[in-house]
């Protein structure tokens, strides 16, 4: 029975990445008051322009092979899972070093495409490697099901992120340097304890092994049209924001996607415990396991679609409790950024299906596309209808993509929503 399932592992999972991932979102979040309050409208637009620059960036640096490491954790036995993370690893270093080197070779085209100096670009590149290790660490628990070590993981990271950038603004400097090295010391601390934790648990074969490597690249570079595509979306509209309408801007803007992110936060957090029971059940190919599958997606719409709704009540006590008064623009664009993000989270239902199969080449492809759209659409918008043309915009983007997805996925794995109204089981 459905009740079963999310009555044991899957929803005391869900509950645990729940919680761990909001808090670790939420650091961001409870930094609102303190940076809308110390810090200027253009540092803080600095700040957000390395932030964004980091979301966008960090899949790149990564080559998105986050995802070949969990698809593998379901096909190899331990010995070689262990020499194929290692491999992981390494791509993930020498990949990071050739990106210092094109900072260093291609700095004036690259500070003027990503609207940052070279200090700052060098900033970004060495928190999204530091960082990188902790998604790929965290990867591993996931798949595994350890969602408590996960949570506390998780919780940890933020507390320590948290303390760290109170601190430094609030004693040293307000300004977005102070949040940038919090955000630095805390990824190198959390790199060293993985580091340790690999040692101790012999988690890893140190071992140079070419098919694994390319094999990794295969699976997971065209995921990275995929990913960037996913990202270009909040990446574009921030440059559009910054070219037209001026940091200042871009900072009341950045208020409400922040706000507003708590939703596909919530969305990412269930669809994390819900990816390995379903590849799970996809794997084991049982009939009536697939059919408790199909049920459990269509409540899983029918739950964003609701939560969106009560977010959208709820968010005018958010802004008026949590954000400074100067950034009362960004009130409306919570809103309509929310709306966005719940047809994101639905696209996580149909999407899951294609990184199963595999098909991250095609996936990738249509996201590329829906984010071109993106750019030509937004210039139209912005121009018109100012902040809120870029959220129309948004929205209209990540609708279009749940669109593509679920086209895609209904081609190379038609889902039998019919079940949904039979009265009784097919046995």
């Amino acid at each position: 029975m459905l009740k079963k399932i999310l009555s044991r592992k899957l929803f005391t999972n869900s509950l645990l990445y729940l919680l761990s991932s909001v808090l670790n979102a939420m650091v961001p979040f409870l930094l609102i008051p303190l940076l809308s309050e110390k810090l200027s409208f253009h540092s803080y637009g600095i700040l957000s322009l390395m932030t964004v620059t980091v979301s966008f960036l960090n899949p790149i640096i990564g080559l998105s092979i986050h995802g070949a490491l969990s698809k593998r954790f379901f096909d190899l036995d331990e010995v070689k899972f262990k020499k194929y993370t290692f491999n992981i690893f390494l791509i993930l270093i020498m990949f990071s070093g050739l990106l210092f080197s094109l900072n260093i070779l291609f700095s004036p085209f690259l500070q003027k495409m990503l609207l940052l100096d070279f200090n700052q670009i060098n900033y970004v590149i060495v928190i999204c490697l530091t960082q990188y290790f902790s998604t790929l660490f965290l990867v591993l628990w996931q798949v595994s099901q350890k969602a408590l070590k996960y949570a506390i993981y998780q919780f940890c990271f933020s507390l320590v992120n948290i303390l760290f950038s109170f601190y430094f603004i609030l004693f040293f400097d307000a300004s977005w340097e102070s949040r940038i090295v919090a955000w630095l010391i805390t990824n190198c601390i959390f790199l060293c304890f993985i580091i340790f934790y690999f040692i101790r648990t012999k988690s890893l074969i140190f071992e140079f092994d070419k098919v694994y490597i390319l094999d990794a690249l295969k699976f997971s570079i065209p995921l990275i049209p995929h990913t960037v595509g996913a990202m270009l979306i909040g990446y574009t509209s921030r440059s559009l924001i910054v070219s037209n309408l001026g940091l200042q801007k871009l900072a009341i803007f950045n208020i409400a996607f922040q706000i507003s992110s708590i939703t596909v936060l919530v969305y990412s957090s269930i669809n994390n415990a819900y990816l390995p029971w379903l590849f799970n059940v996809l794997k084991n190919d049982s009939e009536i396991e697939k059919r408790k599958s199909i049920k459990l997606n269509f409540y899983l719409i029918f739950s964003f679609v609701f939560l969106c709704l009560i977010f959208i009540s709820l968010s005018d006590l958010l802004f008026l409790n949590l954000i400074d008064a100067k950034y009362s623009e960004s009130i409306f664009l919570i809103k309509l950024l929310a709306i966005a993000f719940t047809f994101n989270g639905i696209y996580f239902v149909f999407s899951n299906y294609l990184f199963y199969l595999g098909k991250t080449k095609i996936l990738g492809l249509s996201t590329g596309i829906v984010s071109v759209i993106h750019i030509f659409v937004s210039n139209y918008t912005i121009k018109y209808f100012d902040l809120e043309g870029v959220a129309y915009s948004v929205i209209f983007s990540y609708f279009l993509l749940l669109i593509f997805t679920i086209s895609i996925s209904s081609k190379f794995y038609p889902i039998p929503w019919k079940i949904l109204f039979q009265k009784k089981k097919i046995q």
